[in-house]
Protein backbone atom coordinates (compact mmCIF):
# COMPACT_ATOMS: atom_id res chain seq x y z
CA UNK A 1 0.00 0.00 0.00
CA UNK A 2 2.80 2.42 0.97
CA UNK A 3 4.66 1.46 -2.21
CA UNK A 4 1.64 2.38 -4.41
CA UNK A 5 1.11 5.78 -2.75
CA UNK A 6 4.84 6.61 -2.99
CA UNK A 7 4.91 5.56 -6.65
CA UNK A 8 1.83 7.70 -7.39
CA UNK A 9 3.39 10.78 -5.82
CA UNK A 10 6.70 10.24 -7.61
CA UNK A 11 5.08 9.75 -11.01
CA UNK A 12 2.80 12.78 -10.61
CA UNK A 13 5.77 14.97 -9.64
CA UNK A 14 7.88 13.56 -12.49
CA UNK A 15 5.22 14.29 -15.10
CA UNK A 16 4.08 17.72 -13.93
CA UNK A 17 7.30 19.46 -12.94
CA UNK A 18 8.60 22.18 -15.25
CA UNK A 19 11.46 23.87 -13.52
CA UNK A 20 12.71 23.47 -10.01
CA UNK A 21 9.54 24.13 -8.04
CA UNK A 22 5.80 23.56 -8.24
CA UNK A 23 3.05 25.91 -9.38
CA UNK A 24 3.55 28.72 -6.87
CA UNK A 25 5.76 31.75 -6.18
CA UNK A 26 8.44 30.97 -3.58
CA UNK A 27 9.70 33.43 -0.96
CA UNK A 28 13.39 33.01 -1.81
CA UNK A 29 14.66 35.51 0.82
CA UNK A 30 13.10 37.76 3.45
CA UNK A 31 14.39 40.40 5.84
CA UNK A 32 12.33 42.29 8.42
CA UNK A 33 8.54 42.18 8.51
CA UNK A 34 7.12 40.31 5.48
CA UNK A 35 3.42 39.40 5.70
CA UNK A 36 0.86 37.66 3.52
CA UNK A 37 -2.91 37.76 3.42
CA UNK A 38 -4.71 34.92 1.69
CA UNK A 39 -8.37 35.22 0.63
CA UNK A 40 -10.69 36.23 3.51
CA UNK A 41 -7.94 36.06 6.18
CA UNK A 42 -5.77 38.54 8.08
CA UNK A 43 -2.10 39.38 7.45
CA UNK A 44 0.31 36.83 8.96
CA UNK A 45 4.13 36.76 9.09
CA UNK A 46 5.91 34.54 6.56
CA UNK A 47 9.44 33.19 6.35
CA UNK A 48 11.83 31.95 3.66
CA UNK A 49 10.53 28.90 1.76
CA UNK A 50 6.83 29.93 1.89
CA UNK A 51 4.85 29.54 -1.36
CA UNK A 52 2.35 32.12 -2.63
CA UNK A 53 -0.48 31.52 -5.07
CA UNK A 54 -3.27 33.38 -6.95
CA UNK A 55 -5.02 36.02 -4.84
CA UNK A 56 -2.32 36.34 -2.14
CA UNK A 57 -1.51 39.86 -0.92
CA UNK A 58 2.11 40.44 0.18
CA UNK A 59 3.19 43.37 2.33
CA UNK A 60 6.63 44.52 3.56
CA UNK A 61 7.21 46.71 6.61
CA UNK A 62 9.73 49.56 7.12
CA UNK A 63 13.36 48.45 6.41
CA UNK A 64 12.00 45.07 5.17
CA UNK A 65 12.88 43.21 2.01
CA UNK A 66 11.41 40.22 0.14
CA UNK A 67 12.72 38.31 -2.89
CA UNK A 68 10.18 36.11 -4.70
CA UNK A 69 10.94 33.51 -7.35
CA UNK A 70 8.17 32.59 -9.81
CA UNK A 71 7.49 29.21 -11.54
CA UNK A 72 9.18 30.48 -14.75
CA UNK A 73 12.34 31.42 -12.69
CA UNK A 74 11.63 35.16 -12.93
CA UNK A 75 12.49 37.07 -9.73
CA UNK A 76 10.86 39.98 -7.93
CA UNK A 77 12.58 42.13 -5.30
CA UNK A 78 10.11 43.97 -3.06
CA UNK A 79 11.42 47.06 -1.25
CA UNK A 80 10.19 48.40 2.18
CA UNK A 81 6.62 49.72 2.67
CA UNK A 82 5.30 47.92 -0.42
CA UNK A 83 2.05 46.04 -0.99
CA UNK A 84 1.37 43.81 -3.99
CA UNK A 85 -1.32 41.30 -5.02
CA UNK A 86 -0.49 38.19 -7.03
CA UNK A 87 -3.58 38.22 -9.25
CA UNK A 88 -2.50 35.28 -11.41
CA UNK A 89 0.49 32.98 -11.86
CA UNK A 90 1.80 31.50 -15.10
CA UNK A 91 1.54 27.71 -15.18
CA UNK A 92 4.67 25.63 -15.89
CA UNK A 93 4.11 22.97 -18.58
CA UNK A 94 7.04 20.88 -19.92
CA UNK A 95 9.93 23.40 -19.72
CA UNK A 96 7.67 26.23 -20.90
CA UNK A 97 5.04 28.57 -19.47
CA UNK A 98 1.29 28.62 -20.08
CA UNK A 99 -0.64 31.85 -19.42
CA UNK A 100 0.87 34.92 -17.74
CA UNK A 101 1.83 36.22 -14.29
CA UNK A 102 -0.12 39.32 -13.25
CA UNK A 103 1.03 41.52 -10.34
CA UNK A 104 -0.94 44.46 -8.95
CA UNK A 105 1.22 47.12 -7.25
CA UNK A 106 -0.86 49.04 -4.70
CA UNK A 107 1.99 51.03 -3.12
CA UNK A 108 5.79 50.90 -2.90
CA UNK A 109 8.61 49.86 -5.22
CA UNK A 110 9.70 46.70 -7.09
CA UNK A 111 12.65 45.44 -9.09
CA UNK A 112 11.73 42.73 -11.59
CA UNK A 113 13.83 40.38 -13.71
CA UNK A 114 11.68 38.43 -16.17
CA UNK A 115 13.25 35.30 -17.71
CA UNK A 116 11.54 34.98 -21.06
CA UNK A 117 13.50 33.68 -24.06
CA UNK A 118 10.40 33.67 -26.28
CA UNK A 119 9.85 37.41 -25.59
CA UNK A 120 6.14 36.60 -25.25
CA UNK A 121 3.68 38.58 -23.06
CA UNK A 122 3.95 36.36 -19.95
CA UNK A 123 4.42 38.97 -17.18
CA UNK A 124 2.25 42.02 -16.38
CA UNK A 125 2.53 44.65 -13.66
CA UNK A 126 -0.48 46.90 -13.00
CA UNK A 127 -1.14 49.93 -10.84
CA UNK A 128 -4.38 51.90 -10.45
CA UNK A 129 -3.49 54.03 -13.49
CA UNK A 130 -1.25 51.97 -15.82
CA UNK A 131 -0.48 48.46 -17.07
CA UNK A 132 3.03 47.28 -17.98
CA UNK A 133 3.57 44.39 -20.41
CA UNK A 134 6.96 42.80 -19.79
CA UNK A 135 8.76 40.60 -22.35
CA UNK A 136 12.09 39.34 -21.02
CA UNK A 137 13.11 42.51 -19.23
CA UNK A 138 14.85 43.87 -16.14
CA UNK A 139 13.18 46.99 -14.80
CA UNK A 140 12.00 49.07 -11.83
CA UNK A 141 8.37 50.01 -11.07
CA UNK A 142 7.20 52.17 -8.19
CA UNK A 143 4.58 54.57 -6.86
CA UNK A 144 5.73 57.87 -5.36
CA UNK A 145 4.02 57.94 -1.93
CA UNK A 146 3.92 61.76 -1.82
CA UNK A 147 2.45 62.37 -5.31
CA UNK A 148 0.91 58.98 -6.18
CA UNK A 149 2.64 59.05 -9.60
CA UNK A 150 3.76 55.78 -11.18
CA UNK A 151 7.46 55.56 -12.09
CA UNK A 152 9.08 53.12 -14.50
CA UNK A 153 12.77 52.61 -15.34
CA UNK A 154 14.05 49.98 -17.78
CA UNK A 155 17.56 48.52 -17.50
CA UNK A 156 17.29 45.76 -20.12
CA UNK A 157 14.79 44.98 -22.90
CA UNK A 158 11.62 46.94 -23.65
CA UNK A 159 8.46 47.47 -21.57
CA UNK A 160 5.07 48.29 -23.09
CA UNK A 161 3.18 50.74 -20.88
CA UNK A 162 -0.49 51.56 -21.40
CA UNK A 163 -3.44 53.29 -19.76
CA UNK A 164 -6.40 50.85 -19.60
CA UNK A 165 -8.91 53.73 -19.55
CA UNK A 166 -7.41 55.37 -22.67
CA UNK A 167 -6.54 53.10 -25.63
CA UNK A 168 -4.43 55.80 -27.33
CA UNK A 169 -2.11 56.02 -24.31
CA UNK A 170 0.50 53.36 -25.20
CA UNK A 171 4.26 53.67 -25.23
CA UNK A 172 7.37 51.46 -25.56
CA UNK A 173 10.00 52.23 -22.91
CA UNK A 174 13.46 51.18 -24.06
CA UNK A 175 16.55 50.25 -22.00
CA UNK A 176 18.15 53.19 -20.16
CA UNK A 177 14.91 55.24 -20.25
CA UNK A 178 12.46 56.21 -17.52
CA UNK A 179 8.90 57.56 -17.47
CA UNK A 180 6.61 59.22 -14.92
CA UNK A 181 2.85 58.75 -15.16
CA UNK A 182 0.83 61.57 -13.56
CA UNK A 183 -2.74 60.42 -12.77
CA UNK A 184 -2.85 58.18 -15.83
CA UNK A 185 -1.20 60.75 -18.15
CA UNK A 186 2.25 59.97 -19.58
CA UNK A 187 5.21 62.33 -19.56
CA UNK A 188 7.87 62.00 -22.26
CA UNK A 189 10.14 58.94 -21.69
CA UNK A 190 13.80 59.93 -21.64
CA UNK A 191 17.21 59.11 -20.20
CA UNK A 192 17.61 60.11 -16.55
CA UNK A 193 20.61 59.91 -14.22
CA UNK A 194 18.48 58.23 -11.54
CA UNK A 195 17.66 55.42 -13.99
CA UNK A 196 21.38 54.56 -14.30
CA UNK A 197 21.91 54.92 -10.51
CA UNK A 198 19.43 52.14 -9.61
CA UNK A 199 20.67 48.67 -8.61
CA UNK A 200 18.58 46.24 -10.69
CA UNK A 201 19.97 43.07 -9.07
CA UNK A 202 16.76 41.25 -8.01
CA UNK A 203 18.70 38.72 -5.90
CA UNK A 204 20.54 41.27 -3.73
CA UNK A 205 19.78 40.39 -0.10
CA UNK A 206 20.64 43.74 1.51
CA UNK A 207 19.09 47.19 1.28
CA UNK A 208 20.54 50.69 1.85
CA UNK A 209 17.61 52.74 3.17
CA UNK A 210 19.52 56.05 3.30
CA UNK A 211 20.75 55.65 -0.29
CA UNK A 212 17.16 54.96 -1.40
CA UNK A 213 15.92 58.15 0.28
CA UNK A 214 18.62 60.32 -1.34
CA UNK A 215 17.95 58.67 -4.71
CA UNK A 216 14.24 59.40 -4.32
CA UNK A 217 14.96 63.12 -3.77
CA UNK A 218 17.35 63.15 -6.75
CA UNK A 219 14.69 61.48 -8.88
CA UNK A 220 12.04 64.06 -8.00
CA UNK A 221 14.40 67.02 -8.61
CA UNK A 222 15.63 65.67 -11.94
CA UNK A 223 12.11 64.95 -13.17
CA UNK A 224 10.84 68.48 -12.34
CA UNK A 225 13.84 69.89 -14.23
CA UNK A 226 13.64 67.67 -17.34
CA UNK A 227 9.87 67.13 -17.52
CA UNK A 228 8.39 67.18 -21.06
CA UNK A 229 4.91 66.64 -22.44
CA UNK A 230 4.38 63.20 -23.94
CA UNK A 231 4.72 62.91 -27.71
CA UNK A 232 5.01 59.37 -29.07
CA UNK A 233 7.59 58.55 -31.74
CA UNK A 234 5.23 56.75 -34.14
CA UNK A 235 8.02 55.11 -36.18
CA UNK A 236 9.60 53.51 -33.12
CA UNK A 237 6.21 52.55 -31.72
CA UNK A 238 5.11 50.89 -34.98
CA UNK A 239 8.35 48.87 -35.14
CA UNK A 240 7.92 47.64 -31.56
CA UNK A 241 4.21 47.00 -32.07
CA UNK A 242 4.82 44.94 -35.21
CA UNK A 243 7.51 42.90 -33.46
CA UNK A 244 5.27 42.30 -30.42
CA UNK A 245 2.32 41.26 -32.60
CA UNK A 246 4.53 38.60 -34.23
CA UNK A 247 5.79 37.38 -30.84
CA UNK A 248 2.24 37.29 -29.48
CA UNK A 249 0.95 35.19 -32.39
CA UNK A 250 3.84 32.72 -31.87
CA UNK A 251 3.08 32.64 -28.14
CA UNK A 252 -0.61 31.93 -28.82
CA UNK A 253 0.19 28.99 -31.11
CA UNK A 254 2.69 27.69 -28.52
CA UNK A 255 0.05 28.09 -25.79
CA UNK A 256 -2.40 26.00 -27.81
CA UNK A 257 0.23 23.23 -28.06
CA UNK A 258 0.89 23.48 -24.32
CA UNK A 259 -2.85 23.27 -23.58
CA UNK A 260 -3.06 20.06 -25.61
CA UNK A 261 -0.04 18.69 -23.75
CA UNK A 262 -1.66 19.59 -20.44
CA UNK A 263 -4.92 17.88 -21.48
CA UNK A 264 -2.92 14.79 -22.46
CA UNK A 265 -1.08 14.90 -19.14
CA UNK A 266 -4.38 15.21 -17.21
CA UNK A 267 -5.77 12.25 -19.15
CA UNK A 268 -2.66 10.18 -18.35
CA UNK A 269 -2.84 11.24 -14.73
CA UNK A 270 -6.50 10.11 -14.52
CA UNK A 271 -5.56 6.77 -16.05
CA UNK A 272 -2.65 6.44 -13.63
CA UNK A 273 -4.86 7.34 -10.63
CA UNK A 274 -7.41 4.75 -11.75
CA UNK A 275 -4.68 2.08 -12.03
CA UNK A 276 -3.32 3.14 -8.66
CA UNK A 277 -6.82 2.84 -7.11
CA UNK A 278 -7.32 -0.60 -8.69
CA UNK A 279 -3.96 -1.75 -7.34
CA UNK A 280 -4.83 -0.39 -3.89
CA UNK A 281 -8.23 -2.16 -3.94
CA UNK A 282 -6.62 -5.42 -5.09
CA UNK A 283 -3.95 -5.15 -2.42
CA UNK A 284 -6.62 -4.55 0.25
CA UNK A 285 -8.70 -7.46 -1.08
CA UNK A 286 -5.68 -9.82 -1.03
CA UNK A 287 -4.90 -8.73 2.53
CA UNK A 288 -8.47 -9.53 3.67
CA UNK A 289 -8.44 -12.88 1.84
CA UNK A 290 -5.12 -13.72 3.43
CA UNK A 291 -6.51 -13.05 6.92
CA UNK A 292 -9.61 -15.16 6.15
CA UNK A 293 -7.38 -18.05 4.94
CA UNK A 294 -5.25 -17.84 8.11
CA UNK A 295 -8.44 -18.20 10.21
CA UNK A 296 -9.68 -21.05 7.99
CA UNK A 297 -6.30 -22.83 8.34
CA UNK A 298 -6.47 -22.50 12.13
CA UNK A 299 -9.98 -24.02 12.16
CA UNK A 300 -8.80 -26.95 10.00
CA UNK A 301 -5.90 -27.60 12.38
CA UNK A 302 -8.30 -27.63 15.33
CA UNK A 303 -10.62 -30.08 13.52
CA UNK A 304 -7.62 -32.33 12.67
CA UNK A 305 -6.48 -32.28 16.29
CA UNK A 306 -9.98 -33.17 17.49
CA UNK A 307 -10.18 -36.10 15.01
CA UNK A 308 -6.82 -37.45 16.18
CA UNK A 309 -8.08 -37.46 19.77
CA UNK A 310 -11.24 -39.30 18.71
CA UNK A 311 -9.15 -41.90 16.80
CA UNK A 312 -6.97 -42.49 19.88
CA UNK A 313 -10.08 -42.89 22.10
CA UNK A 314 -11.60 -45.33 19.57
CA UNK A 315 -8.47 -47.50 19.54
CA UNK A 316 -8.11 -47.63 23.34
CA UNK A 317 -11.83 -47.88 24.22
CA UNK A 318 -14.81 -49.98 23.17
CA UNK A 319 -14.76 -50.52 19.39
CA UNK A 320 -18.24 -49.32 18.45
CA UNK A 321 -18.75 -49.63 14.63
CA UNK A 322 -21.04 -46.53 14.59
CA UNK A 323 -18.29 -44.41 16.14
CA UNK A 324 -15.82 -45.72 13.55
CA UNK A 325 -18.21 -44.68 10.74
CA UNK A 326 -18.59 -41.17 12.19
CA UNK A 327 -14.80 -40.76 12.44
CA UNK A 328 -14.25 -41.94 8.85
CA UNK A 329 -16.95 -39.48 7.61
CA UNK A 330 -15.32 -36.59 9.47
CA UNK A 331 -11.86 -37.59 8.11
CA UNK A 332 -13.23 -37.62 4.55
CA UNK A 333 -14.82 -34.15 5.02
CA UNK A 334 -11.56 -32.82 6.48
CA UNK A 335 -9.63 -34.07 3.42
CA UNK A 336 -12.11 -32.29 1.12
CA UNK A 337 -11.80 -29.05 3.14
CA UNK A 338 -7.99 -29.34 2.92
CA UNK A 339 -8.17 -29.65 -0.89
CA UNK A 340 -10.44 -26.54 -1.09
CA UNK A 341 -8.11 -24.67 1.28
CA UNK A 342 -5.03 -25.51 -0.86
CA UNK A 343 -6.87 -24.33 -4.00
CA UNK A 344 -7.77 -21.02 -2.31
CA UNK A 345 -4.18 -20.58 -1.15
CA UNK A 346 -2.87 -21.21 -4.71
CA UNK A 347 -5.43 -18.73 -6.16
CA UNK A 348 -4.31 -16.10 -3.63
CA UNK A 349 -0.66 -16.75 -4.53
CA UNK A 350 -1.47 -16.29 -8.24
CA UNK A 351 -3.35 -13.06 -7.45
CA UNK A 352 -0.35 -11.75 -5.52
CA UNK A 353 1.98 -12.62 -8.44
CA UNK A 354 -0.30 -10.72 -10.87
CA UNK A 355 -0.31 -7.70 -8.54
CA UNK A 356 3.52 -7.70 -8.40
CA UNK A 357 3.66 -7.85 -12.22
CA UNK A 358 1.24 -4.89 -12.46
CA UNK A 359 3.35 -2.89 -9.99
CA UNK A 360 6.51 -3.66 -12.00
CA UNK A 361 4.85 -2.54 -15.26
CA UNK A 362 3.77 0.72 -13.58
CA UNK A 363 7.35 1.32 -12.38
CA UNK A 364 8.70 0.63 -15.90
CA UNK A 365 6.20 3.10 -17.37
CA UNK A 366 7.25 5.75 -14.84
CA UNK A 367 10.96 5.16 -15.66
CA UNK A 368 10.26 5.53 -19.39
CA UNK A 369 8.40 8.82 -18.79
CA UNK A 370 11.23 10.10 -16.60
CA UNK A 371 13.93 9.17 -19.13
CA UNK A 372 11.92 10.82 -21.95
CA UNK A 373 11.54 13.97 -19.84
CA UNK A 374 15.28 13.97 -19.06
CA UNK A 375 16.24 13.60 -22.74
CA UNK A 376 13.74 16.36 -23.69
CA UNK A 377 15.24 18.67 -21.05
CA UNK A 378 18.78 17.95 -22.32
CA UNK A 379 17.68 18.71 -25.90
CA UNK A 380 16.02 21.98 -24.77
CA UNK A 381 19.19 22.99 -22.87
CA UNK A 382 21.35 22.31 -25.95
CA UNK A 383 19.01 24.39 -28.13
CA UNK A 384 19.11 27.26 -25.62
CA UNK A 385 22.93 27.16 -25.54
CA UNK A 386 23.07 27.22 -29.35
CA UNK A 387 20.68 30.19 -29.41
CA UNK A 388 22.79 32.09 -26.85
CA UNK A 389 26.01 31.40 -28.80
CA UNK A 390 24.34 32.57 -32.04
CA UNK A 391 23.16 35.79 -30.35
CA UNK A 392 26.64 36.37 -28.95
CA UNK A 393 28.21 35.88 -32.40
CA UNK A 394 25.72 38.31 -33.97
CA UNK A 395 26.56 40.94 -31.32
CA UNK A 396 30.31 40.51 -31.91
CA UNK A 397 29.86 40.77 -35.69
CA UNK A 398 27.75 43.89 -35.22
CA UNK A 399 30.44 45.49 -33.03
CA UNK A 400 33.28 44.60 -35.39
CA UNK A 401 31.41 45.81 -38.50
CA UNK A 402 32.92 49.19 -39.66
CA UNK A 403 30.64 52.17 -39.59
CA UNK A 404 29.52 53.53 -42.97
CA UNK A 405 31.10 56.92 -43.77
CA UNK A 406 28.84 59.95 -43.88
CA UNK A 407 27.97 61.53 -47.25
CA UNK A 408 30.15 64.59 -46.53
CA UNK A 409 33.35 62.51 -45.98
CA UNK A 410 35.72 61.12 -48.66
CA UNK A 411 36.43 57.35 -48.78
CA UNK A 412 39.42 55.51 -50.27
CA UNK A 413 40.71 58.47 -52.28
CA UNK A 414 37.33 59.24 -53.83
CA UNK A 415 36.07 62.79 -53.32
CA UNK A 416 32.44 63.69 -53.17
CA UNK A 417 29.75 60.99 -53.54
CA UNK A 418 29.62 57.50 -52.12
CA UNK A 419 30.45 54.26 -53.93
Amino acid sequence: MKFIILLALTLTMGLSEAGTHPHGAELFHSKGSVQVKALSTVFVDVEKGEFFTDGDIIKTGPNALAIIRFPDNSTLRILPNTEITIEKLAEPVEDSVLGSTNIFLKIGQLFINVINEEAAPIFHVKTTSVAMGVRGTRFFAGIDESTGHTELAVDKGVVEISNPSNKDHKEAIEAGHGIHVEEGKFTHPQKYDWVRSLDYNTEKKTIDVEKNKSLHLKKRAEFSKKRKEWVRDENKWNLHNKKWALQESKHKSNSEKLKKKRELFNKKRKEFNLRKKNLSDKSRSISLKSKALVNEGSQLKRKEKSLRQQVRQFKTGRKDPRLKLQISKKTHELKKEKIVFKAKRKALKDERTKLIIEKKSLIKKFKRVRSKKKSLKNTMDKQRKKLRRAKKRRRLIKKQRPKAPSSGQSTGGNTGGSL
